[in-house]
């Protein structure tokens, strides 16, 4: 027992000392996911909710947004910064809520499927095949 013990604090004292990622790339990395998201909730609104488009590539769009928010979130809990980008991503889920009128119509229209409804597993699938981010 003693000596599994001290083979853990091995493991531990060598995972520290690996090299870790730098906290400027995982928060440049998070800002670019964030740019995209961004943009992505842009093109909905102006182009598919303001015009009432229902269009199948308005659906499929939303998707991807949808897979984009949910990647993004995967992100930040992996990166541990949550706290600092808490509120931008509050923002984004804000903006998602002032487009839901306009989802539910391509849901009810079968326009688009919701990935935030799927398990894990399929949202995972569903979000690849639509070349759409993923949450890992």
């Amino acid at each position: 027992m003693k000596q599994s013990a001290s083979r853990v604090s091995v493991l531990a004292a060598l995972a520290l000392l690996a090299p870790q990622p730098s906290l400027a790339e995982t928060r440049d990395e998070i800002d670019r996911s964030f740019d995209k998201v961004w943009n992505e909730l842009e093109w909905l609104g102006d182009y598919c909710s303001m015009d009432d488009d229902f269009s199948q590539r308005c659906g499929r769009s939303a998707e991807r947004t949808i897979c984009s928010v949910n990647a993004l979130s995967a992100i930040i809990e992996r990166s541990g910064e949550g706290r600092a980008f808490a509120r931008a991503l509050s923002e984004v889920y804000d903006e998602l809520g002032e487009l839901g009128p306009y989802l539910n119509g391509l849901l009810s229209r079968g326009r688009m499927q919701n990935p935030a409804k799927m398990s894990p597993s399929r949202q995972i699938s569903f979000c690849r095949e639509i070349d759409a981010p993923v949450q890992r």
